[in-house]
Order: C-alpha cells, then sequence, then structure tokens
C-alpha cells in the first residue's frame, strides 16, 4: 500500500469511528479493533460500520464472511467459473429439466443463429417462434433474454393475439406490443407464468418475487442455510 493510501485509509477509519456511537475514550479501542479485523479478514470500514461489530458476540465475528474473503474463497471453491454458465437461461432450464428439478415450462428458445438446428423448442425466426407458440397453444407467457438478471429485459405476457404474419403482445401493465419487435439479435427464451400468491405478487407484478436462500456446501455433503432474503 502506497503511503498515499496509508493516509487516506487512516483517515476513513477515522471517520469510521466517529459514527460509532461509544463514548470517547473507546474511540482508540474501536480503532485497534478495526485494524485486527482488517489485518485478518480484510473487513471493510462500511461493513465494521454497518454490522456494528463492536457489540457483536465472538461467533458472529469469527464466522462472519466480508466482501474480501467471499472473493477468496469463491475463487478457491469455484476455479472454473461455473456460475457463468449457470447463469444462462435456456442452459439453466435444460440443466434442471436433465435432473428433474421443478421449473416453469420451456415454450420456445429463440436464437438467431440456429437456422440449421431442427428441434421443437429452438427456432431462429419470427414465423418459427409463431408456429412453436401456436402449436402449443400458449395464450400468456414470459419473454427473457438469456444473459439478463435482476428482472432487466422480462416481458410479462398475459395474452396472445395471433396475426397472419405478427402476433400482439398483452403485457401485464394492458401495453401492447408486437411480437416482431421483440425479436433480434439477442436470444429469447419463452416460458410459462408462475403463479404467485397475492402477498408475493404485490411485491412486484413484473416479475417472481422469490426467496433466495444463501447456503454453504461442506466437504461431508450436507449443507447449511446461512441466509434468506427477497
Amino acid at each position: 500500500m502506497s503511503i498515499r493510501k496509508k493516509i487516506s485509509f487512516i483517515k476513513q477509519t477515522l471517520l469510521m469511528t466517529k459514527r460509532v456511537s461509544v463514548p470517547f475514550i473507546q474511540k482508540p479501542k474501536i480503532v485497534l479493533d478495526y485494524l485486527q479485523l482488517y489485518r485478518k479478514k480484510g473487513l471493510t470500514q462500511d461493513e465494521y460500520d454497518n454490522y456494528e461489530f463492536w457489540k457483536q458476540k465472538e461467533n458472529f465475528r469469527k464466522t462472519f464472511l466480508g466482501l474480501n474473503e467471499q472473493r477468496f474463497y469463491l475463487d478457491y471453491l469455484n476455479p472454473i467459473k461455473y456460475y457463468s454458465l449457470a447463469r444462462n437461461k435456456y442452459i439453466a432450464h435444460k440443466m434442471l429439466e436433465k435432473t428433474g428439478i421443478k421449473k416453469s415450462i420451456l415454450y420456445c428458445y429463440y436464437q438467431p443463429e440456429a437456422k440449421y438446428i431442427k428441434s421443437n423448442e429452438n427456432v431462429s425466426d419470427l414465423n418459427g417462434v409463431i408456429r412453436i407458440l401456436k402449436e402449443k397453444k400458449v395464450q400468456s407467457c414470459v419473454i427473457k433474454t438469456t444473459e439478463s438478471s435482476h428482472g432487466d429485459n422480462v416481458w410479462v405476457i398475459k395474452a396472445i393475439d395471433y396475426q397472419e404474419t405478427d402476433a400482439v403482445l398483452t403485457r401485464f401493465d394492458d401495453n401492447t406490443l408486437l411480437l416482431s419487435s421483440v425479436l433480434g439479435k439477442e436470444p429469447l427464451i419463452f416460458e410459462g407464468v408462475v403463479i404467485q400468491t397475492k402477498q408475493f405478487a404485490s411485491f412486484n407484478k413484473s416479475s417472481v418475487n422469490t426467496v433466495r436462500f444463501m447456503t454453504t456446501l461442506f466437504p461431508n455433503g450436507s449443507a447449511k442455510v446461512i441466509a434468506t432474503f427477497i
């Protein structure tokens, strides 16, 4: 660490201690406590401040996995970075299908470069998408790009009006658009609408609102839930 970075780090640490609600006489102790955690765990100042480490019990302080430690363990446990592969929604569909895990129905996979692939779900043009959706009698669906996340590039379609050379899609907010305007250079999947409870649907009507489980896998094959969040 350069001298300039060291000075900046010290300043930021002192500013962080000002926000800590302890008597002034205990401030030096807070600084030393943070510096020890920084050396041992790479704990950031925001983590120390936001999680109020000076109040936490020893078990929490030892088992907390901060941003810097997460990166180390992720690289160590996952050297081939398989999470990039699993992020592709079409590949995820096929993996879940192969293992028998329950999922939404996959109606169609639109891949502009798949002109020479013959399949009952893979198509490369507008006519192919319409043909498959008609054959499967699809009247509502969810359209997603295969590589996006956090609800980006998702169209929830509640009605489809098939035309002679196109289809009019009615979104959940009653706005309409042509199927041809959705299809472009990016691969898309057309899948079934997941029915949610009224409570979950109220959070965000345009997406499936899921409870995420953060887990850790032990060498003996057992798993432990670390945290859950929406």
